[in-house]
């Protein structure tokens, strides 16, 4: 009589996962089933994630129970549950009054009328761990004969629920995944065709203007240099796309060489000079005697350097003040670059570094690019075997980038 019960407790446990129940749902079915076969027992089902474990099913156990031993943290002493857990094995406490693993949660065990507990691991197609099944006993005792096939038939079938939930999840998280990734693909070719687009515009008016006023030289020179500018800009877009995606492959090579902070910053300050002088900002630079000899790639230094002063002075209102600062600290050199521009809020120096976030331009901030600049800045330093952070106190308060490089 009992097979034929366990078989029809089976089928209806697996007509369960087929249709997507609930997962508490069959775990509370398997234990009620199995609870439902023999007398004096009370089941649970605990889910492993990470190290801890939580409830999964315990219907005929108080909640006053479940709650305080919800999120226990596995390991070898850690009551029935956590010591199967932690080491793969079955766990047989037939006296929860005397066994030194159940000395944490004894008291707790002993006032739900709980005295002898058995423990099984759950395990996954694959043997990992995923929960445990437990049989607890009002007296102390150790398992029935019959309770072990039971037990058998316990963990097979929440093994199977609890694999299919998880396998599903998983499906359903990369699907949002690859829905997010081709929505920032469509944004992303939206955006570069936009600010690779923008040069273009200005070039075409020059050329035409150009065309219809070959004789006038002023003009010629004037409209030649809108040409020049433009396909600057141009060019330093397509540069950064490329580099990122070269950095991204691995395909960056650094040509190292000794040099010093000095030299890098002043060959720095000079591709941002313009800029600086246009928005009239107030440059300070702040070095010790002490000449700060670096080993590093001096092009790709001055590349990162550039594009930290070129920010700040994108972000800083006309008249506003960059400092530049270098020292030694320790067995790295420390070099910042503040100003007093806008600042940033906790949650977009977070975001700060990724690719092609771009922080909102007020109407007085210059022209932005793709927003590959503070990405490809902290490619480069990890790649010298640095770090780089950006700091701020907030908005109105100027920002802070300090690049840590060590010294050899």
């Amino acid at each position: 009589m009992q097979a034929q019960q366990l078989l029809a407790g089976q089928n209806r446990a697996l007509e369960l996962i087929a249709s997507n129940a609930p997962l508490q749902d069959i775990l509370e079915f398997i234990a009620l089933f199995i609870e439902s076969q023999t007398t004096g027992l009370r089941c649970t089902v605990l889910l492993l994630a990470g190290s801890r474990l939580h409830h999964g099913a315990a219907p005929s156990i108080p909640r006053t129970y479940t709650d305080n031993i919800d999120g226990v943290e596995i390991g070898p002493m850690v009551g029935s549950c956590g010591s199967a857990a932690f080491s793969g094995e079955t766990v047989i406490a037939t006296d929860i009054a005397t066994d030194p693993r159940w000395e944490i949660a004894r008291e707790l065990a002993l006032s739900h009328d709980l005295r002898a507990c058995w423990s099984t691991p759950i395990f996954s197609s694959a043997h990992a761990v995923l929960g445990t099944f437990a049989i607890y006993y009002a007296a102390p005792s150790g398992p029935r004969d019959d309770d072990w096939r039971l037990v058998q038939v316990a963990i097979h079938l929440a093994g199977i629920a609890i694999e299919r939930r998880r396998t599903d999840e998983e499906l359903r998280q990369r699907a949002q995944r690859l829905l997010e990734a081709d929505r920032q693909k469509d944004e992303l070719l939206a955006m570069i065709s936009h600010e690779l687009r923008n040069p273009l515009a200005p070039i075409l008016m020059a050329t035409e203007l150009i065309r219809s006023r070959i004789d006038d030289p002023e003009s010629v020179e004037r409209y030649r240099s809108v040409i020049d500018r433009q396909t600057r800009q141009l060019s330093r877009l397509v540069d950064d796309l490329l580099d990122i995606s070269r950095g991204v492959k691995g395909k960056i090579v650094l040509a190292r060489e000794p040099t010093t902070v000095a030299s890098l910053l002043g060959r720095a300050q000079e591709t941002v000079a313009p800029i600086f002088a246009e928005r009239r900002h107030i440059v300070t630079v702040c070095l010790p005697d002490d000449p700060l000899e670096l080993r590093v790639d001096p092009v790709r230094m001055i590349q990162v350097l550039a594009n930290i002063l070129n920010n700040a002075a994108k972000y800083t209102p006309p008249g506003g003040q960059v400092s530049v600062t270098a020292r030694r600290e320790g067995d790295r050199i420390a070099m910042r670059v503040r100003d007093s521009g806008r600042g940033m809020s906790s949650e977009l120096l977070t975001r700060v570094f990724e690719p092609f976030f771009q922080v909102p331009r007020a109407r007085d901030e210059a022209e932005g690019g793709l927003g590959l600049g503070l990405t490809l800045v902290r490619r480069l330093v990890e790649l010298h075997g640095g770090e780089v952070e950006a700091r701020s106190e907030g908005l109105g308060r100027g920002t802070e980038i300090v690049i840590m490089l060590p010294t050899t």
